[in-house]
């Protein structure tokens, strides 16, 4: 199971494919980007890891729609800087 991450400026959602090889799940395009840059940039999404996994599909979906991936802060977790949903 690939990670997926979510760029932190634009929230395209990526795939981590080990390696420092990120692939931009809208568009296709995949590169290489080191690791200092990597922390600057994407943020792990778990959520939507599972679900990637869970439903192979939605890689698919994504990827038609052109869709992003939204911050979504819970009231419980607020304090802590909220958690990252779909």
């Amino acid at each position: 199971m690939n990670p997926i991450v979510r760029h932190k400026k634009s929230s395209i959602p990526y795939e981590y494919r080990g390696e420092n090889v990120f692939v931009n799940l809208i568009t296709g395009k995949e590169g290489f980007v080191d690791d200092e840059k990597a922390r600057e940039v994407f943020a792990i999404n778990v959520e939507a890891t599972q679900i990637f996994h869970e439903f192979p599909l939605v890689k698919q979906l994504i990827s038609s729609l052109k869709m992003k991936l939204d911050v979504v802060v819970s009231s419980e977790k607020q304090k802590d800087g909220g958690v990252i949903g779909m």
